[in-house]
Parts: C-alpha cells; sequence; structure tokens
C-alpha cells in the first residue's frame, strides 16, 4: 500500500472527498481505495468462482480458497475467504501490518499451495457440503452447468489431483485476473 496515494479528510475538505473511490495499483493489481471509518478493511478478489467450473471439477475453486487460507493459521485480526459464483474473495479488518501480512500470505499461498493437505481440506469441504442447503432456481434457469452449478453437490473435488488443483490456480488465480480494495482511514495513519 502506498499511504500518499490515499489522504484522509482535511479540515475543509467535503464529504465527497472523503466519499470518494480512488483507483491505484499496487503491485500491478488494480486497487479501489475508499475512506471510511472505523478499521481498516482490504479484500483480494479473482474473478473466478463455480460458475467457471464444469461439473466433472465442480468445487476447484472452493478447495484453492481452502488451500490458500490454511496457511494463515490463527490470528488476532479477523480474516477469511468466500467462493462464489462469479469471484472468490480473500478478505481481512486489522491494522495495516496484519492486512499486509495476510495478503502477502495469501499470495504465496496460492504460488505454492500447501498440497500435503489436499486429501484433508477435500474432506472438510464434504463436511461443509453436507450442511449446505443449495437453492433451486439456478438449476432450473442454468442446467448443469455455469450459474447452474451453485444448485449442484461439489462432485468434482474427490477426484482432484494435485495437478488439477495447482492448473486452475496458475490459470484462474492470477494478478490480471484480480482487484484489491481498501477501505478505512488514511493507511499508515495508526
Amino acid at each position: 500500500m502506498n499511504p500518499q496515494d490515499h489522504q484522509a479528510p482535511q479540515d475543509g475538505q467535503s464529504a465527497a472527498t472523503t466519499n470518494a473511490i480512488h483507483l491505484t495499483e499496487v503491485d500491478g493489481i488494480p486497487t479501489l481505495f475508499a475512506y471510511a471509518p472505523g478499521p481498516l478493511r482490504a479484500g483480494l478478489v479473482f474473478r473466478v468462482g463455480i460458475a467457471d467450473e464444469t461439473l466433472a471439477r465442480a468445487g476447484v475453486t472452493h478447495l484453492v480458497e481452502h488451500l490458500a487460507l490454511y496457511r494463515q493459521g490463527l490470528a488476532d485480526y479477523h480474516f477469511n475467504g468466500a467462493t462464489k459464483a462469479a469471484f472468490t474473495h480473500f478478505h481481512v479488518e486489522g491494522a495495516e501490518h496484519e492486512i499486509v501480512d495476510y495478503l502477502h500470505g495469501v499470495c504465496a499461498s496460492l504460488a505454492d499451495l500447501p498440497m500435503e493437505r489436499l486429501e484433508t481440506e477435500k474432506e472438510i469441504l464434504r463436511t461443509e457440503e453436507s450442511r449446505r442447503e443449495p437453492g433451486q432456481l439456478p438449476l432450473w434457469r442454468y442446467g448443469a452447468q455455469g450459474y447452474g452449478l451453485v444448485s449442484y453437490p461439489e462432485w468434482g473435488v474427490r477426484g482432484l489431483r494435485p495437478e488439477d488443483v495447482r492448473h486452475w490456480t496458475e490459470t484462474w488465480f492470477t494478478g490480471g485476473n484480480a482487484v484489491l480494495w481498501i477501505a478505512g482511514g488514511r493507511p499508515g495513519a495508526a
């Protein structure tokens, strides 16, 4: 994060200035910054989700999300990830150094996923799936493809091999397919 690109409101600045969204770039990733009261928050979003999968590989994006978060361990700050129909989102709330560490950790994990965890994470996904009640409307509208896959179980997870997961990650979880957002006070002000 480059603190001089983002300024907190000064005396005499209008609310419109403080509510503006500023577009910049961090390490080649398009980045949106918005001043917002409260703690500093950030997220790294990749334009890949369930709708990009096939029925035979359903769940691969969710599996990548889990593997990428594994090395984050336990922390005093709040972080998580989410896989949706059209995107995968890694988000965090905390101090600037915690946010930077988290985002670097996620990127490092995506570059070298902990494949020794593959079978364990597959089992975790099966447990999560047993509790999920998918809606039927996407299935009726799109069938067993694209956005309709959100209505199906993650059947592809069972057969995924390390090379399948690596290929998916190298194809979709790239800088050219990502955007970073930051919301809060001026970075570095704390």
